[in-house]
């Protein structure tokens, strides 16, 4: 054998895919030949025309050994054949092809979870629709799509599997049967972070309840410092045309983290109970519009006398009373495109928000957050985070209502220093404030643990994050409390730190463990260089 004939062999077994394709008896010893005719044998339903146009082979031309290989990859890179033969007779050239079928119909049967509708039309979207070519690659994406949307929700025991019935004219039904789990699930634990220390959680859910297809879904967690209770009913398909409502109502309880020294007198306590709907509107697969009421009542608490008491919350009170009745409306825009909503790796998170408070609390609340990940392979996942948000009261005679402040400080935020800690504190109790405008910056790169293969679901990480809290020209940037958690400095400036930590995809949940170091902090700054939370890994 030559060797141009062995790489002419060769070349076709890599063409083929592994494949042997036959030729005539006189394959291995290939002459150019002038072409009388080209036949095609095995189309059904692909274009004759583009076919052809696809084969440099031409009536009178010379035949040769690149023709062919060019042949061969032309029509395998059309997608719609699993096999491709050729032979010669006498310069006609012979080519029979075994043609994928197209789809004539796709069903799914057991399905409550999803709108059939819009999974079909995201398939669809990915080149596997009624009247596309079938291939097995993508059927297997579309399971494995199927199957990470029921993890996505929890159900990791979903049993998906399919059949495929031939029809006339080289056409095939897919037949997609899904067993979903049990559908009431229950979880509970203990847990400990470095800002709420010991706290006890619950979560129960019943999807499709009573068989109307609808979700119910109870939440509960307390600790130390807070407490909150949750219960939401939703009707993911409340129209035809995809739109779910969810009717929801809730209970927390806020006391300060900072209560050294109280002797578990707390400076104050914040109480809200709320009951809301609120609408999504899919505009795409990865894209919501979500619009909502909320009818919330909010009372706050100061201790007896002659235990120390938080001075803002006192002016709080004055300005508003301790029981404030609001009808809050919000619009959000999101649009996820990521990989997993647990752990990441690739893919981005865009949210845009605007809130609107009435009544006794008149204030507005614009927000915007950005997360991009990037996957470089072998575990490397490279990803970013900016947050900003900004607060005011409409009515210019009051301050933005400090029982709506926002926090920043410690894990998902400015790791390395305390939990909430950033931004104005008390000038009597020395408490964390927060204030009416926030920004966050964060960058993290996770790597696969080195040397030792160990489960994917451990990476360490490498991290930078910046932030700042402050108030508007109305509000003073209070500095604290000398006696009690002490004088900072530039409390409503920038913050920075950089570290290092391990994230690991718990059973119960991401679980991240964090060192961080603060770069150029101010005096007064709390730091909390070790700090663990249970439900982020970014």
């Amino acid at each position: 054998m030559t060797f141009c004939t062995l790489k002419h062999y060769l070349n076709r077994l890599v063409i083929a895919g592994g494949l042997v394709v036959a030729t005539s008896p006189m394959a291995f010893a290939f002459e150019p030949f002038i072409v009388k005719d080209v036949q095609l044998v095995g189309i059904y339903n692909s274009n004759a025309a583009d076919i052809f146009a696809a084969i440099p082979a031409k009536v009178g031309a010379t035949f040769t050994v690149e023709d062919e290989t060019e042949t061969l990859q032309n029509l395998y890179a059309t997608g719609l054949f699993d096999k491709v033969r050729m032979h010669y007779e006498k310069g006609v050239i012979v080519i029979k092809v075994d043609e994928r079928p197209k789809i004539a119909s796709i069903s799914l049967d057991g399905m409550t979870a999803f709108s059939r509708a819009e999974i079909i039309q995201s398939v669809k979207e990915q080149g596997f629709g009624e009247g596309e070519f079938y291939h097995p690659v993508l059927l297997r994406g579309v399971i494995e799509a199927i199957r990470k949307a029921y993890s996505d929700k929890g159900d990791y025991g979903v049993d998906i599997h399919y059949i495929l019935t031939p029809k006339p004219d080289n056409y095939v039904d897919v037949k997609i049967y899904i067993k979903e789990s049990e559908r009431t699930k229950v979880s509970f634990g203990i847990g400990y972070s470095s800002t709420d220390k010991v706290s006890g959680f619950v979560r129960m859910s019943r999807e499709n309840i009573f068989g109307t297809g609808t979700n119910l879904s109870l939440s509960a967690k307390a600790s130390r410092y807070n407490r909150y209770a949750t219960l939401v009913y939703t009707d993911p398909y409340w129209t035809a045309s995809g739109i779910s409502r969810s009717i929801y109502a809730y209970y927390n309880l806020d006391r300060p983290y900072n209560e050294k020294d109280y002797h578990r007198h707390y400076s104050y306590e914040v109480r809200n109970l709320g009951i809301g709907v609120d609408f999504t509107l899919p505009l795409s697969s990865t894209d919501n519009i979500i619009l909502g009421a909320t009818f919330e009542h909010s009372r706050v608490k100061l201790p007896k006398a002659g235990h120390p008491f938080s001075l803002t919350h006192r002016q709080f009170i004055q300005a508003y009373g301790s029981n404030t009745r609001s009808v809050i409306l919000d619009a959000t825009w999101t649009s996820d495109s990521r990989d997993s909503i647990v752990a990441p790796r690739k893919g981005s998170l865009s949210t845009v928000s605007a809130k609107v408070s009435m009544g006794d609390l008149r204030y507005y609340l614009l927000s915007a957050e950005q997360q991009s990940f990037w996957s470089f392979g072998n575990g490397y996942t490279f990803a970013i985070k900016g947050q900003a948000d900004w607060g005011r009261a409409y009515n210019q005679k009051r301050t933005f209502p400090v029982i709506k402040n926002l926090h920043a400080g410690g894990i998902g935020s400015v790791r390395g220093y305390d939990g909430f800690s950033l931004g104005p504190r008390d000038p009597v109790s020395g408490d964390y404030l927060g204030g009416s405008y926030r920004v966050v910056a964060n960058m993290q790169l996770f790597l696969p643990f080195p040397i030792v293969k160990v489960d994917p679901s451990w990476r360490w990480f490498i991290f930078a994050d910046a932030g700042k809290v402050g108030t508007n020209k109305s509000h003073l940037c209070t500095n604290g409390n000398a006696s009690r958690g002490g004088i900072v400095k530039d409390p409503c400036g920038w913050r920075y730190s950089a570290g290092v930590g391990i994230s690991w995809e718990s059973p119960i949940g991401p679980l991240q463990l964090s060192y961080g170091a603060p770069i150029h902090a101010k005096p007064g700054d709390q730091k909390q260089q070790f700090q663990f939370q249970l439900g982020t890994t970014f």
